[in-house]
C-alpha cells in the first residue's frame, strides 16, 4: 500500500478513560484530551496520515459491540480529524492488541481482529471513529521504501519473562479467556490496568532490550525501514540482513511529548508542548 507523503507517528500514549477508578487518572484523562485536541489541531494541513504506534491507550479492550473505558472523547478528537481528511492507522501494541476487525482497504488481506468470531468477524469500534486497525504490524511503501510499522514489544526477545507474559495474553491462551471469560472478571482486571496513572520507563539502553535478529527478521519480510515505539526514548540504527540494507527509526513516547514525521523515506522526530 502507498501512503502519501507527510506522515506523522505518535507511540505510547497511554490516554485514560474518562471514568478510570481512580481521581488522578481521570484528571489526566482531561489534560491528555485537552493535549491531543491542541497536536490534531496542528497537524490539520500539515499530515497527509497519522500512525498510531500502539499503546495509545492505557488498556483498551472491546468484545462484540462492547468497549471497556470511556475514550469518547479522544476518539471523537480522531473522528473529526478523520472526517477532515486525515488517515488514521492503528497499530497493536502490548496495551492495546483486544482489538476488533478492521475495515481493511483489500478485503483480501485485511486486518480479521484479535477476538475475531468463529462464524465470521466482528468490526473494531475504533473504525467507527475513523481508525483503521491493523494488528501487529502495517506495511506501506514511501519514497520507494517498504516501512514496516510496529509496536515494538515484539523486538524485545531476550526479555524472556516479558515474551512469556506476551505470549500468555496474546496467544490462543490469552485469547481464549478473553473471548469468553465473565464480563465482571474482565471489567476488574481493564478497571485495574486502566487506574494506572504512572507508566513504567525502562531504566535501561534499548541495545539492552532490543533484539538486533528480531529487526532482521522484520527487514527479511521485505522492510527496508522499520518504524517503532514501546521504549520511550529515542533510538536509530543501521544494520544488515541478508545483504540488505536496513534502518530501525524508534519513536521517542506522547507522554514525554515527543512524536515523529516521516517525509521521503526519512523520519525525524520533534516535540510538541
Amino acid at each position: 500500500m502507498a501512503v502519501r507523503e507527510n506522515v506523522y507517528l505518535l507511540a505510547d500514549m497511554h490516554l485514560k478513560p474518562l471514568d478510570a477508578p481512580r481521581a488522578a487518572a481521570r484528571e489526566m484523562a482531561v489534560r491528555d484530551n485537552e493535549r491531543l485536541a491542541r497536536f490534531l489541531a496542528f497537524i490539520e494541513g500539515r499530515a497527509s496520515s497519522l500512525i498510531l504506534l500502539g499503546d495509545i491507550f492505557n488498556f483498551w479492550f472491546e468484545r462484540r459491540s462492547k468497549v471497556m473505558g470511556d475514550y469518547y472523547t479522544a476518539l471523537s478528537l480522531f473522528k473529526l480529524a478523520s472526517n477532515n481528511g486525515l488517515e488514521i492507522h492503528h497499530i497493536s501494541g502490548n496495551r492495546d492488541y483486544a482489538v476488533g476487525e478492521g475495515l481493511g482497504f483489500d478485503p483480501l488481506t485485511r486486518y480479521p481482529g484479535f477476538l475475531r468470531l468463529r462464524n465470521g468477524f466482528t468490526v473494531s469500534r475504533l473504525a467507527d471513529f475513523g481508525i483503521e486497525p491493523h494488528g501487529h504490524r502495517f506495511r506501506f511503501h514511501q519514497a520507494g521504501k517498504t516501512v514496516s510499522c510496529i509496536h515494538g514489544d515484539s523486538l524485545c526477545t531476550g526479555d524472556l519473562m516479558f515474551m512469556a507474559l506476551r505470549w500468555a495474553l496474546q496467544g490462543p491462551l490469552g485469547r481464549f479467556a478473553m473471548r469468553w471469560a465473565p464480563w465482571s472478571a474482565i471489567s476488574f482486571l481493564v478497571g485495574w490496568q486502566q487506574g494506572i496513572t504512572g507508566v513504567r520507563v525502562p531504566s535501561f539502553k534499548v541495545d539492552d532490550m532490543l533484539s538486533r535478529e528480531a529487526v532482521r527478521r522484520e527487514m527479511l519480510m521485505g522492510a527496508e525501514l522499520v518504524v517503532c515505539g514501546h521504549f520511550h526514548t529515542r533510538h536509530r540504527c543501521e544494520m544488515t540482513a541478508a545483504n540488505r540494507q536496513g534502518v530501525l527509526e524508534v519513536i521517542p513516547s506522547w507522554l514525554d511529548g515527543w512524536y515523529g514525521v516521516m517525509e521521503n523515506g526519512e523520519v525525524r522526530v520533534e516535540r510538541f508542548t
